[in-house]
């Protein structure tokens, strides 16, 4: 190979850099623009990711009024749950309440007594979909599920 010919390659291959270059600048900046449209979504999802689960008859129960819930919240008698209702009755981990792709869903852990939406049964481990006014039923303490 001649030195005329290896110039020549090595200018056609600093031409070819520097383009991909320039195609990765425009890349990186249209990209950049994208996380704002998706940051603004994502606030969006954290306000309707946030509920409330009021007790209903509450003085009766002994309760509080509410459970304020952000996402997810685990129903159960254990205190680490995030809606820890005392009686003997209910499940260590009774119950879950999730927020996923623009849905509530209520999840029976396998409780031994039970979970109930609107009068229906909740099926164990499978997730059913929840709206705010529903009465969700655990172990025969009833929770209205509400907007924050």
């Amino acid at each position: 190979m001649t030195a005329d010919v290896f110039v020549a390659l090595l200018r056609f291959l600093i031409i070819v850099a520097l383009y991909v270059f320039l195609l990765a600048v425009v890349v990186v900046l249209s990209r950049s623009l994208g996380p704002r449209r998706a940051a603004k979504a994502e606030s969006v999802r954290r306000v309707s990711s946030r509920a409330r689960l009021v007790v209903l008859d509450a003085d009766a129960s002994g309760l509080p009024s509410s459970f304020d819930i952000d996402g997810e919240a685990v129903i159960g008698r254990d205190p680490g749950c995030a809606v820890c209702l005392p009686p003997t009755y209910v499940s260590g981990r009774h119950a879950r309440l999730e927020f996923s792709e623009g849905q509530w869903w209520i999840q029976d852990l396998g409780s031994r007594n039970k979970t109930y939406i609107n009068g229906q049964l909740v099926p164990v481990k499978q997730p059913v979909a929840a709206s705010p006014g529903d009465e969700i039923a655990v172990a025969g303490i009833w929770l209205r599920l509400a907007d924050d």
